[in-house]
């Protein structure tokens, strides 16, 4: 089970695709407050693919049905992309968050940490913190 949950995509009037209406909404307010931004143009690695030498047993999908056997030896990187990053600042749009997200939130503050980078995170889950994050970032 992913654990991620069914946004509805859309599409604004200018012909943008975002994967939620919370997306849309935070996209239109950065443009309307004339603020300089990116949409998913930035991708962090917080963890790097790697080889190991041991076995791993687990449940896989194969061909629709759950196996227990032994995994391939590579672990894929685990990465990072924001909804929206400007300057020193980023928003990442959430209705629900998931728990494979938070873990992922706890990685990316670590790498930022790590790597001295400095960034004001906004994680709102609804349209007024979308609001009060613009806010906060005009008075930055």
């Amino acid at each position: 089970m992913s654990g991620k949950y069914k946004a509805v995509s859309t599409v604004d009037e200018n012909g943008n695709k975002f994967k939620s209406k919370l997306e849309a909404y935070c996209h239109k307010k950065l443009e309307e407050n004339d603020i300089d931004f990116g949409y998913e143009t930035v991708s962090f690695i917080l963890l790097e693919d790697f080889q190991h030498e041991f076995e791993s047993w687990e449940i896989k999908t194969l061909k629709k049905e759950k196996v227990y056997s032994a995994l391939a030896k590579k672990v894929s990187k685990i990465k990072y992309i924001p909804d929206f990053i400007g300057k020193d600042w980023l928003i990442e749009t959430k209705g629900k968050r998931t728990p494979e997200f938070n873990i992922k939130w706890k990685l990316f503050k670590y790498y930022l940490h790590n790597n001295g980078l400095f960034y004001n995170l906004f994680l709102p889950t609804s349209q007024k913190q979308v609001d009060l994050s613009i806010k906060t970032i005009l008075n930055n």
